[in-house]
Protein backbone atom coordinates (compact mmCIF):
# COMPACT_ATOMS: atom_id res chain seq x y z
CA UNK A 1 0.00 0.00 0.00
CA UNK A 2 2.95 2.38 0.98
CA UNK A 3 4.69 1.82 -2.40
CA UNK A 4 1.49 2.20 -4.37
CA UNK A 5 1.05 6.12 -2.58
CA UNK A 6 4.65 6.57 -3.18
CA UNK A 7 3.98 5.98 -6.99
CA UNK A 8 0.58 7.86 -7.03
CA UNK A 9 2.10 10.78 -5.48
CA UNK A 10 5.23 10.84 -8.08
CA UNK A 11 2.77 10.68 -10.80
CA UNK A 12 0.79 13.65 -9.35
CA UNK A 13 4.09 15.36 -9.39
CA UNK A 14 5.19 14.51 -12.78
CA UNK A 15 1.68 15.21 -14.09
CA UNK A 16 1.99 18.49 -12.71
CA UNK A 17 5.33 19.01 -13.53
CA UNK A 18 4.28 18.54 -17.36
CA UNK A 19 1.58 20.73 -17.65
CA UNK A 20 3.34 23.84 -16.12
CA UNK A 21 6.52 22.81 -18.50
CA UNK A 22 3.66 22.95 -21.71
CA UNK A 23 1.84 26.01 -20.16
CA UNK A 24 5.85 27.70 -19.84
CA UNK A 25 6.09 26.86 -23.25
CA UNK A 26 2.88 28.13 -24.52
CA UNK A 27 3.27 31.34 -22.70
CA UNK A 28 6.43 32.37 -24.08
CA UNK A 29 5.48 32.12 -27.70
CA UNK A 30 2.18 33.89 -27.10
CA UNK A 31 -0.12 31.40 -27.70
CA UNK A 32 -2.06 31.91 -24.15
CA UNK A 33 -2.75 35.86 -24.94
CA UNK A 34 -4.28 35.93 -28.00
CA UNK A 35 -5.51 39.59 -27.38
CA UNK A 36 -2.14 40.86 -27.03
CA UNK A 37 -1.32 39.03 -30.67
CA UNK A 38 -4.12 40.11 -32.61
CA UNK A 39 -3.40 43.93 -31.61
CA UNK A 40 -1.01 43.26 -33.38
CA UNK A 41 -2.36 41.64 -36.12
CA UNK A 42 -4.59 42.78 -38.83
CA UNK A 43 -7.07 39.75 -39.30
CA UNK A 44 -8.84 37.49 -37.25
CA UNK A 45 -6.10 34.81 -36.06
CA UNK A 46 -7.15 30.99 -34.90
CA UNK A 47 -4.90 29.84 -31.48
CA UNK A 48 -4.46 26.58 -30.27
CA UNK A 49 -5.00 25.91 -26.72
CA UNK A 50 -3.10 23.21 -24.59
CA UNK A 51 -5.86 20.69 -24.45
CA UNK A 52 -6.05 21.22 -28.27
CA UNK A 53 -2.89 19.49 -28.34
CA UNK A 54 -2.68 17.41 -25.01
CA UNK A 55 -6.30 16.66 -23.88
CA UNK A 56 -5.64 13.92 -21.38
CA UNK A 57 -3.41 16.59 -19.06
CA UNK A 58 -5.88 19.74 -19.14
CA UNK A 59 -9.22 18.20 -18.98
CA UNK A 60 -10.14 20.56 -15.64
CA UNK A 61 -8.71 23.78 -16.96
CA UNK A 62 -10.60 23.28 -20.74
CA UNK A 63 -13.78 22.90 -18.00
CA UNK A 64 -12.75 26.27 -16.26
CA UNK A 65 -12.16 28.11 -19.72
CA UNK A 66 -15.02 27.66 -21.22
CA UNK A 67 -17.24 28.23 -18.23
CA UNK A 68 -15.57 31.57 -18.27
CA UNK A 69 -16.31 31.91 -21.76
CA UNK A 70 -20.33 31.50 -21.36
CA UNK A 71 -20.30 33.67 -18.08
CA UNK A 72 -18.36 36.18 -20.27
CA UNK A 73 -20.53 35.91 -23.33
CA UNK A 74 -24.11 35.96 -20.92
CA UNK A 75 -22.63 39.39 -19.57
CA UNK A 76 -22.28 41.05 -22.95
CA UNK A 77 -25.46 39.77 -24.41
CA UNK A 78 -26.72 41.56 -21.51
CA UNK A 79 -25.19 44.82 -21.99
CA UNK A 80 -26.06 44.64 -25.71
CA UNK A 81 -29.49 44.07 -24.61
CA UNK A 82 -30.03 46.84 -22.23
CA UNK A 83 -28.01 49.40 -24.60
CA UNK A 84 -30.56 48.51 -27.69
CA UNK A 85 -33.39 48.61 -25.31
CA UNK A 86 -31.87 52.22 -24.08
CA UNK A 87 -31.18 53.55 -27.87
CA UNK A 88 -34.90 51.79 -28.61
CA UNK A 89 -36.61 54.17 -25.25
CA UNK A 90 -34.75 57.43 -26.70
CA UNK A 91 -35.68 57.41 -30.24
CA UNK A 92 -39.21 56.31 -28.82
CA UNK A 93 -39.24 59.44 -26.76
Amino acid sequence: MEIEDYIASYNRVRQQQVKEQILWQHAMIGLLDEKLIARFCDHKMEFTKPWDRYPELFVEEKRLYKQQAEAEKALSMGESRRAYAAEFNRRRR
